[in-house]
């Protein structure tokens, strides 16, 4: 029903809309325990093929817990043959695992906190991949990682992205899920690798000036078996633009996640995460998460999902974008998150 397409199969248009509803409790000492509903995420895609199946576009509309809108990305693709495609537009650059995988399939409620911290937004410019069967590569030169929208007069700040993957044994399908569902996967096993590069200045002039070379890198493995599914990364940046206390500067990170399925609409998980801004003075961040989620269609299509968080450490120095309840505060946090997600 969500599915255009016309008789000679040239032109197509797919409409897909994903929508979080969540409950959140915070506890901790720096400030009154809170808690309440939001809207965690609302997305509505549009993609499909125009004048032949190998050329593509994709456009997606975000509305964020505030209610504000934005365009997350808009691209155009051709795919030849080869295995090669190349891409144009507002571009999402394949860097770390987290990102790559849709958010429709991560664990529980949220993905790690590093995947706030190196995460490079959409940005406008051109990327070129290549695929074959056990390997798979990407590389996206662009504006500034993070800036999707400046003033293009005052910007001479560039970045190259790119990321790498090889697939020793297993299916790419199932290998891109947190934890593929037991009654369609095969074992296999994913190594990944990640870099960027940013140069120049941005914002020349204004308050929001950035200068200077920054580097970024990541690396990754995934494993799956029938029903279990694990993941572990290490990231790292230097030179980024930016306070301490903005995400900027020099800092280390480590993600391990695992998955299993008790029958397939059943799912448990658990997270635990470890960063360091490198700074004197300063404490680490600690991260454990622990989850159940209930799929009834077994499939995330519908997903009812509970979990509870211990924060340790010091959380000020982190863009913690990407999961909802994190206070920015140096003392311990208890976290309570459940989550009702629809996708379609």
């Amino acid at each position: 029903w969500h599915r255009i397409v016309s008789e000679d199969g040239n032109f197509s248009l797919d409409l897909a809309i994903y929508t979080q509803v969540n409950w959140i409790a915070n506890r901790t000492s720096a400030a009154p325990t809170d808690h309440g509903f939001e809207i965690g995420t609302v997305r509505i895609t549009f993609a499909g093929s125009i004048i032949d199946p190998s050329l593509t576009y994709a456009t997606r509309l975000t509305v964020g817990d505030r209610g504000v809108g934005t365009l997350e990305f808009a691209t155009f693709q051709k795919q030849y043959d080869n295995g090669v495609m190349l891409q144009a537009g507002l571009i999402e650059p394949q860097f770390s695992l987290e990102q790559a995988i849709d958010n429709n399939q991560q664990l529980g409620v949220g993905l790690s906190f590093t995947a706030g911290q190196w995460d490079p937004s959409a940005l406008p410019g051109l990327s070129i991949g290549w695929t074959s069967d056990d390997f798979r590569a990407w590389g996206t030169y662009s504006n500034d990682w993070g800036r999707s929208y400046v003033d293009v007069l005052r910007n001479q700040r560039q970045t190259v992205i790119g990321r790498a993957e090889w697939k020793p044994f297993g299916d790419w399908t199932d290998l891109y899920d947190f934890n593929a569902y037991p009654e369609t996967i095969v074992p296999g096993m994913l190594l990944g690798v990640g870099g960027a590069f940013g140069w120049g200045a941005t914002d020349i002039g204004g308050p929001n000036e950035a200068d200077g070379d920054a580097t970024r890198l990541t690396a990754d493995v995934s494993l799956q078996s029938p029903g279990l599914g694990g993941m572990a990364t290490i990231s790292w940046q230097s030179g980024v633009p930016g306070t301490d206390l903005s995400g900027g500067g020099e800092r280390l990170a480590v993600v391990g996640q695992a998955g299993w399925f008790l029958d397939p609409t059943v799912e448990v998980y658990a997270r635990g995460e470890w960063g360091t801004p490198l700074l004197d003075g300063v404490e680490d961040l600690r991260v454990f998460t622990v989850g159940a989620s209930w799929m009834p269609r077994s499939n995330r299509m519908i997903k009812v999902s509970a979990e509870f968080m211990q924060v340790l450490g010091d959380a000020r120095y982190w863009e913690i974008d990407g999961d909802p309840g994190i206070r920015q505060v140096e003392t311990p946090q208890s976290i309570v998150r459940a989550q009702l997600q629809l996708s379609f």
